[in-house]
């Protein structure tokens, strides 16, 4: 039997991340972009952090999210602050009568869009002084007086073991390291609700020894039905890919940047991307890429997806979530 052509092919899988240092979070997240996590050190995600702010690439900022207790003597004063919150399409908003708690969570991007008087922006500098390297305009609704009668705590949602389900899906966030094809990544990033961090290929160059000196794509889900022909056909298209983007790379007078040479890269590349969402976000995720309520899902996205729903269920199981709190 004829051997198959060689392709550097690596399996799809997942990862889930649960750093709860929100600037450590950050530091995995925008690392992802560069393939640069081995420079990740004890004391490197700081100093990582404030070069994103000062540069303002706050995308990643997104994939640190907190969660406040809020509290007032005076309930009119509560409910009108929680009501301006709730009209933001990135700040999730809830209020369990039973329990007394309304409870915001919101990524730090967002946070840092209010005004610095604002209840949940004053609780996140006072315990990360660090993010106060950005201020933004904010806006002025509310008043300095008015918003002075409110206090904000931030406080872990899964720590909160009497958690409500509506809870659950607002307050609880879960980040997701997925390898796999830039394809399936074109249908993730549909998910606007989520923040994304994904490995780019407008600054890596995969022809450098950091990668291998070669291309990396990531095996079809269905490609082992597939005749020896047909297998022949789509390595050695991917083999010759590897060899035109090695050449247009390549350290001569005339070679092309990573992100002109990508012109040649096909959907089946491997990439990484982090994903960061509330648990409500990944339900509706996994309904659509996993179970399909909409229609069947792509063979390669419902592989990561499937693999996603299984590690997160087995994530929350192990720290002690009841059986409601799953996908």
């Amino acid at each position: 039997m004829e051997t198959l052509p060689t392709v550097n092919f690596v399996e799809p899988s997942v990862t889930i991340l649960h750093e709860n240092d929100p600037f450590k979070m950050i530091e995995l997240a925008g690392r992802t972009c560069y393939k640069s996590e081995d420079k990740i050190t004890n004391d490197s995600a700081l100093k990582f952090v404030k070069a994103l702010l000062k540069n303002g690439h706050f995308a990643m900022i997104e994939h640190a999210v907190l969660t406040f207790r809020l509290t007032s003597e005076n309930k009119e004063v509560l409910d009108k602050y929680a009501s301006v919150l709730d009209e933001d399409d990135f700040i999730r908003v809830t209020f369990e009568p039973e329990f007394g708690r309304l409870l915001v969570s919101a990524d730090v991007r967002a946070i840092l869009q209010r005004n610095w008087y604002d209840p949940i922006y004053k609780a996140t500098i006072e315990k990360y002084p660090d993010f106060a390297l950005i201020i933004y305009p904010g806006d002025d609704k509310l008043s300095i007086e008015f918003l002075n009668n409110i206090e904000a705590e931030i406080v872990d949602a899964k720590k909160i073991k009497d958690l409500t389900e509506d809870e659950f899906y607002n307050h609880v966030s879960l980040s997701a390291r997925f390898i796999t094809d830039r394809g399936v990544t074109h249908e993730i990033v549909r998910h606007r609700l989520f923040s994304f961090a994904q490995e780019s290929t407008r600054y890596c160059n995969y022809s450098k020894e950091k990668f291998g000196g070669h291309l990396t794509f990531c095996k079809p889900a269905t490609y082992d039905e597939w005749s020896e022909n047909k297998k022949t056909c789509f390595n050695n298209l991917l083999l010759g890919v590897d060899d035109c983007y090695n050449y247009l790379t390549s350290d001569k007078d005339d070679s092309l940047t990573p992100q002109i040479a990508r012109a040649v890269l096909p959907n089946c590349l491997k990439t990484e991307i982090v994903v960061t969402g509330p648990a409500g976000e990944w339900k509706h995720f996994f309904n659509l890429r996993s179970k399909g309520v909409s229609g069947t899902p792509h063979p390669d996205m419902k592989k990561v997806a499937d693999i996603a729903k299984t590690k997160m269920n087995n994530y929350l199981y192990s720290i002690k979530f009841d059986q409601k709190h799953h996908f």
